[in-house]
């Protein structure tokens, strides 16, 4: 069935976008097999063939597991419609006119309870454990994103009800609600929170206009949560007491009780006459008295006084995090994975002969570890108390981390990485690191001292691996079912702020030492364009299944600088400067034209999902198609650059040079579209380098020239001089700078906002222009107006994403040529290279025959030959 489904999901490529394809694959698909729309011709055929119970049995549970498993198929085919508007909307606009909207819709009507319901009703725990609930909302999911005409009917279907309903469903687990068995014969998935959030977010996708229309009804829905929590609270004072505030009657049940005590005493014989007795006791009852209404008032007085704090951090079982519980240590939720993470080490090779040959490095991979998140926050106590009580459920009892997938919103899970605090004792710190890394070795199994023995080595390389998956646009929820790029952002920040802690420190400074001194040393000492090719030619990658590929090797080396360089003018060896940014530019390109794009796993096959493409470039071609260098100016010629003449040029000569440069910008467009997975990481590394830059600066506020604090506020226009307190950090690695590490240790809504504005950001950051504009404005390109791109609408009340993650313009370098023609320069170097390479070989030969040798010995002279 897994290659079933894996051949569905290429059915909408193999389309091409035309009409008769198309029109086979939508015949083929309708009508859709939901379950509940297949009984009754289930049922009328069973009839009609007059079988007995025990064959009618068999060939229901026989047309069921077909049902389910077309089912299935037709899923993994809508969900992998591309985004190409040429193909994707062509199918989706198909579907829309056979009635596929319109049948999923009534489904969704008959399952669905058609009046508001609580989520504990029969009614609606019957709904969420429909069979293809989860399946109907996958495929509306597919049909929807980006397709507007399916959008404005969903969000228009009876007058909004759909979209209410898909709110009251959005974080709903019904893995807790199912059994096992129903489950698995009806295909019932355990992800219809997870899905109908998905739904929500395509039907948003483009669309301001719904996508108002669901902020308001959420909105709408967290103030109606509001009214009932404060009716509630004023409710429970009510009960409480509240309108008991005067002495007068809370001292009428103390004396009534203590005069009846008296009474009985009195009664008995022996005892104080009455009259005396009341004057005896007059005093005492008047003061306990007294004191109950002091202490009444007093606890009224603190319930009027509560205030609930907005955390950013609550645990979602308490609903608490650290200011009403500042000692106990949140936790995140994450699922690890054992992987081979590439170009993990670089050790240098002896060289074969003698001589002074350039020194030889052998790039292989490591085992490491990767981390990915839905962010659901808990306390470590609280993950123990609910893992104790799914122990002992009956009949069925769950396992500690299968319970935690319920509360994890039905993602997958494996692991508790925890959230420090300032409020946090050192000593349960400390205790929550160690707890972690050792249940890292628990995941790691057999390879558990690579974890345990190199801490911040797997940390960082975690974190690299986070940013390379949003640099190459792949999924974050293939492994777990949920979360994405704002969730691993957050997590992101969870990971540096454990790398800042004083436990790693010292094996933090050591990594990234040994890390600047072997792959930026090696990688980052060439000052032209022409270099690139024999810096890379002395890096030896190996171990990839796929051939060896640089792109891991320079994003390591990216990373690394990333956290390991000083501020430009702090004399440090390596800086986070424009030389720097040029550098790992031309590497980027280099790399791209000889290797292709970057992948995210190098092991995978060479299909990759292309970036939108943008008008703005013409004539650029399939990302499909790697870049080839085209001879330019005649065939084996040397390119040439752009020249000036007075003389006006003949009419061939300048379509001849016309058709030239048309070539040559055909060329470095095709690089610059392959390029784009380098260029996100690239951009992704500069845009927290200048959050971050800002945070270590005198506790993260600084002022530039203007007076704005750049801390706060990002402002492009001009270069900004920074002021701060100690000009010592300048020339520091920025993860070892106090400030910093004491901004990280407290987590707050800054640091998840930040993350928020970073997957918000590169959502829309695929287009090349987009892209190749940054960097133009960023190394201060003259010609390149400020970075000001059109982004999709944010949330409201949120900071805006450019405002957050915009830096300033950069000095240009003299020394560097210019940024605006990078592209244009690798491929004439490699054309001038390859063009060197055929005339020497031309002359090998032409010697070797002048001198009577074979010319077929010319070119193997002095190399071994194969065993």
């Amino acid at each position: 069935q897994k290659m079933r489904t894996q051949v569905a999901s290429l059915l909408p490529f193999l389309t091409f976008g035309q009409e008769a394809p198309i029109e086979v694959l939508v015949r083929a698909s309708m009508p859709l097999p939901l379950p509940g729309a297949q009984e009754q011709e289930l049922n009328s055929s069973s009839d009609s063939a007059g079988l007995g119970t025990g064959e009618q049995l068999e060939v229901d549970a026989t047309n069921t597991a077909r049902s389910a498993l077309s089912l299935d198929l037709v899923t993994a085919l809508v969900m992998h419609v591309p985004s190409d508007p040429a193909i994707g909307e062509a199918i989706r606009a198909a579907f829309l006119k056979a009635g596929a909207v319109h049948e999923l819709l009534r489904y969704l009507k008959h399952i669905l309870p058609s009046t508001p319901c609580d989520k504990t009703s029969p009614e609606w725990v019957a709904a969420c454990q429909a069979p293809g609930l989860s399946a109907a909302l996958r495929i509306l999911t597919g049909l929807a994103a980006g397709f507007k005409d399916t959008q404005r009917l969903l969000a228009a279907h009876e007058e909004g009800r759909l979209l209410k309903l898909l709110l009251q469903l959005e974080g709903t687990a019904v893995s807790s609600m199912q059994s096992s068995g129903s489950s698995s014969e009806a295909g019932i998935g355990a992800q219809v929170g997870t899905d109908a959030e998905g739904l929500l977010e395509a039907l948003k996708r483009d669309n301001e206009e719904v996508t108002h229309e669901i902020d308001s009804l959420r909105n709408e829905q967290r103030s109606a949560k509001s009214n009932r929590a404060l009716q509630t609270r004023q409710k429970m004072l009510r009960a409480l007491g509240i309108a008991v505030s005067t002495a007068s009657d809370a001292e009428s049940p103390a004396v009534g009780s203590l005069a009846a005590a008296v009474g009985a005493g009195g009664g008995g014989g022996g005892g104080l006459a009455p009259e005396a007795a009341t004057e005896e006791v007059a005093k005492p009852v008047a003061a306990a008295a007294a004191a109950a209404s002091s202490s009444a008032a007093a606890c009224v007085e603190e319930l009027m006084n509560f205030e609930d704090v907005e955390e950013d951090l609550r645990c979602c079982v308490c609903q608490e995090g650290y200011h009403f519980q500042p000692e106990e240590v949140l936790c995140v939720y994450t699922f690890v994975k054992p992987v081979a993470v590439q170009a993990g080490t670089l050790t240098p090779e002896a060289s074969s002969q003698g001589g002074h040959e350039a020194q030889v490095y052998k790039v292989a991979p490591r085992f490491g570890l990767c981390s990915v998140s839905h962010f659901t926050v808990i306390h470590w106590h609280c993950h123990q108390s609910a893992t104790r009580a799914a122990a002992n459920l009956r009949p069925k009892p769950q396992g500690e981390w299968e319970s935690a997938t319920v509360r994890n919103s039905s993602s997958r899970c494996n692991a508790l990485i925890p959230v420090l605090s300032p409020s946090l004792p050192d000593a349960a710190a400390s205790q929550a690191l160690e707890r972690h890394f050792t249940h890292l070795g628990q995941v790691a199994k057999s390879n558990s001292q690579s974890v345990l023995g190199r801490r911040a080595a797997c940390l960082l390389q975690d974190l690299r691996l986070c940013f390379a998956r949003l640099a190459c646009q792949e999924s974050f929820s293939a492994d777990t079912g949920g979360g994405g790029p704002r969730h691993n952002m957050c997590l992101a920040l969870v990971m540096l702020q454990l790398l800042c802690h004083d436990s790693l420190a010292g094996d933090l400074a050591q990594e990234l030492q040994e890390t600047q001194r072997t792959f930026s040393a090696s990688l980052l000492d060439f000052a032209d364009v022409s270099e690139t090719t024999l810096v890379l030619a002395k890096h030896r990658v190996v171990g990839q299944v796929d051939g060896p590929h640089p792109a891991h090797l320079w994003a390591w080396c990216t990373f690394t600088a990333l956290f390991g360089a000083g501020t430009p003018g702090g004399g440090s060896s390596l800086e986070w400067s424009a030389g720097t940014l040029w550098r790992l530019l031309c590497l980027a390109l280099e790399i791209t034209r000889q290797h292709g794009p970057m992948r995210w796993e190098q092991r995978r096959g060479s299909v990759r999902h292309s970036p939108t493409s943008s008008p703005a470039i013409p004539g650029l071609s399939s990302p499909r198609s790697s870049p080839r260098l085209r001879p330019v100016g005649g065939a084996g010629g040397s390119p040439s650059l752009p020249r000036l003449e007075l003389e006006p040029l003949a009419q061939e000569e300048a379509l001849e040079e016309e058709l030239e440069e048309c070539s040559e910008e055909a060329a470095a467009n095709d690089l610059l579209l392959d390029a784009v997975p380098m260029l996100r990481f690239l951009l992704l590394c500069d845009v927290w380098r200048w959050r971050l830059e800002g945070w270590s600066r005198a506790g993260g506020t600084s002022t530039s020239q203007g007076g704005q604090e750049v801390g706060s506020r990002a402002s492009g226009s001009d270069c900004l001089v920074e002021v701060i307190e100690d000009e010592t950090l300048l020339g520091t690695p920025l993860l070892s700078r106090a400030p910093l590490r004491q901004r990280l240790r407290s987590f707050d809504g800054e640091l998840i906002e930040m993350g928020e504005a970073v997957a918000h950001f590169f959502a829309s950051a695929t287009a090349p222009t987009v892209l190749w504009r940054f960097f133009l404005y960023r190394l201060g390109d003259p010609a390149t107006p400020e970075f000001n791109p059109k982004l999709p609408p944010h949330a409201e009340g949120g900071a805006n994403p450019l405002e957050l993650l915009r830096p300033p313009r950069m000095k240009a370098d003299p020394s560097l040529p210019d940024v605006s023609v990078l592209p244009q320069l690798v491929l004439k170097s490699a054309a001038a290279r390859a063009a060197a390479t055929a005339a020497a070989e031309a002359a090998g030969v032409a010697e070797a025959e002048a001198g009577g040798c074979p010319r077929s010995d010319a070119p193997s002279a002095g190399l071994p030959h194969a065993g």
